[in-house]
């Protein structure tokens, strides 16, 4: 087990019952500068804020990885829902405000980077560019590539 491993362990034993502002803390102090090379170019990512509660895409990360992706209309609740179920050591938030475009930017970004927890969904193309235009324009050239490839 890796150092990091052993301290997310910990955390995790320690916090099991802990409210979420004190376990986020505990976990950003584990994972500074952790972003997956996938989100750096996301300029609205933001690592899960202690003190924020706006609806959006969250986005587990394990060893640099992506592997799961969610929506929420509270990320922080529903990340901490995740604890002890899904293998992860840092979250990532793409705020989205407007909730109904919940599900088509999660099934496009779930498409896209196709985590190992994600179970895979068909989609639809317009839909997917339609989403990620509106709120990942950054990554439109790695979708391109891809349906490119397909």
């Amino acid at each position: 087990m890796n150092n990091d491993a052993k301290e997310l362990s910990a955390l995790f034993d320690t916090t099991q019952d802990c409210d979420s502002n004190t376990f986020i803390k505990e976990m950003r102090k584990i994972f500074k500068s952790k972003i997956p090379s996938e989100l750096r170019g996301l300029s609205a990512i933001k690592e899960i804020p202690v003190d924020s509660y706006s609806p959006g895409i969250y986005f587990l990360i394990k060893d640099n990885n992506i592997v799961y992706i969610g929506k929420a209309l509270n990320p922080i609740s529903r990340i901490l829902d995740h604890r002890g179920r899904k293998n992860f050591d840092t979250a990532y938030l793409l705020a989205v405000p407007i909730v109904d475009h919940h599900n088509g930017l999660e099934g496009a970004l779930i498409r896209l980077f196709k985590p190992c927890l994600n179970a895979r969904n068909n989609g639809n193309e317009f839909e997917d560019h339609k989403y990620l235009s509106l709120y990942c324009p950054e990554l439109l050239s790695i979708y391109m590539e891809q349906d490119d490839d397909s």
